[in-house]
């Protein structure tokens, strides 16, 4: 683990947020903008400590991300996914073919004492300060999330797919496992990340969006449902807590969603300011992307 700047006694009480994210370098931009929002819409005295699982992200981009925040307000603790240690639990995710199950390695690299965590999508604004979010009682339940628009498992086009043949009643709550409050000790204990992996190697086929299927399998009857302005989709609620870019994200260039404005707004007060999409761009970008994650990212650049 890398991190932005020395530890410091950052631990009062209910002022201190913790926050994991995870992503490659493909989606730096959405993350920066992300976090930037998060630090705007601090109330007074808080801090916030971002644990980061770095998926495969540039060392020059996370120099701008560290330049992009107050280092008295924001303290990001950088890990990079690929370690040794993590190669077979990533192989066994990478198997399940999204790169999101990695993000789920945040139990082995965490330090202990890190009780509770806000889990948020990089393709998400935060436009409240997280400490209501992150003072919930989860009453003894392992995770907190808002109700998946899908609305119940039977949904067709997401849910769990094969939910009677695993005896899960059709009209059980479906969560969005984009933005999560998670008691750590419960995950731990519970052995969450591997049982979940296990859970989609055997349901393969039935898998819909990586890690929220095993996530809803497991967890059907151990989640604190949310105040659904804790994950807003571009349809929903007009005055959210966290706005989630659930399908295309404000940086393609025919992003046509509600919120984009509002995205270039917090981009352009990160050292990313004045970045936009050009047209024709996709196909070299494509190509960037691979050299980055085949060829720079593994050489340490």
């Amino acid at each position: 683990m890398t991190s932005a700047k020395p530890n410091q006694p950052h631990d009062q009480p209910d002022q201190n947020i913790h926050l994991l994210c995870s992503c490659d370098h493909k989606f730096i931009k959405l993350a920066a903008a992300m976090l930037k929002s998060a630090e705007v819409n601090m109330n007074p005295g808080e801090r916030l400590t971002v644990h980061f699982m770095d998926l495969g992200i540039l060392s020059r981009a996370r120099k701008m991300v560290i330049r992009t925040l107050d280092p008295d307000k924001v303290q990001v603790k950088w890990y990079p996914v690929r370690r040794p240690l993590l190669r077979q639990l990533e192989k066994e995710m990478t198997v399940m073919g999204h790169p999101s199950f990695q993000k789920m390695v945040f139990t082995e690299v965490l330090p202990k004492s890190v009780n509770k965590l806000v889990y948020v999508d990089v393709d998400v604004l935060v436009l409240s300060s997280l400490q209501a979010l992150y003072v919930t009682d989860l009453g003894g339940k392992t995770i907190g999330a808002v109700q998946d628009r899908a609305g119940t498992v039977d949904c067709p086009w997401a849910g769990i797919p094969n939910y009677a043949a695993l005896g899960i009643p059709a009209k059980t709550p479906y969560f969005n496992a984009g933005i999560m409050l998670i008691d750590c000790a419960r995950w731990r204990a519970g052995a969450v990340t591997q049982r979940v992996i296990q859970i989609s190697r055997e349901n393969r086929p039935h898998v819909r969006f990586a890690e929220q299927y095993g996530l809803n399998v497991l967890l059907r009857d151990d989640w604190k449902e949310l105040d659904p302005a804790w994950n807003c989709g571009d349809d929903q609620a007009p005055q959210p807590k966290l706005f989630h870019f659930l399908n295309r994200k404000p940086t393609a260039l025919d992003y046509a969603g509600q919120k984009g404005g509002l995205f270039y707004h917090y981009l352009d007060q990160t050292a990313w300011a004045g970045w936009r999409p050009k047209a024709g761009s996709n196909r070299l970008r494509f190509l960037r992307e691979i050299i980055i994650k085949k060829l720079l990212v593994p050489l340490g650049f």
